[in-house]
């Protein structure tokens, strides 16, 4: 652990929420270029490891030229299904592709105690709160995306 943590998205207010919850940096993809803010950031030819949550064919065309050569990167995010990665430029910079749907079990452990020491908090992330009885709204709220993370408060 202790990567600095690079946010890119293409809306304000999820980048505010990076910022809140610890980003060393954020762009803003809509008005600079990420990959080569990415790549300046890293200082060298690019970052170790890239987290791709967006699922949009503009953050996946991001992601090799991103990582610098024999990097690692994980798709989270399901969206499109425009097919913007090559091959070819995966097997020649060596790049290692994952795909991954849940947070991996066996590294909870590891991630609840570097929260704990270093003070990472994703609180931020969570913008709206909901009651059950309200779910179509807090459907309605994020099916707009210009928010964090929903979530249903039960009591």
């Amino acid at each position: 652990m202790g990567a600095q943590v690079i946010g890119v998205d293409v809306m304000e207010e999820r980048i505010e929420v990076a910022e809140k919850c610890g980003a060393d940096a954020t762009v803003n993809a809509a008005t600079e270029d990420p990959v080569e803010a990415v790549v300046a950031f890293s200082g060298t030819e690019g970052v170790d490891y890239v987290v791709e949550t967006s699922g949009s064919a503009g953050g996946r065309s991001s992601i090799i030229p991103s990582l610098r050569r024999e990097g690692k990167a994980a798709l989270v995010g399901v969206g499109s299904d425009d097919k913007v990665i090559n091959p070819g430029d995966m097997v020649y910079r060596r790049i290692t592709l994952m795909g991954s749907v849940v947070f991996p079990i066996g590294w909870l452990k590891d991630f609840v105690r570097y929260c704990a020491q270093t003070g990472l908090t994703f609180a931020p992330a969570v913008t709206h709160h909901f009651r059950v009885d309200d779910g179509v709204e807090a459907l309605r709220v994020a099916d707009e995306s210009r928010c964090g993370k929903v979530v249903f408060d039960w009591d």
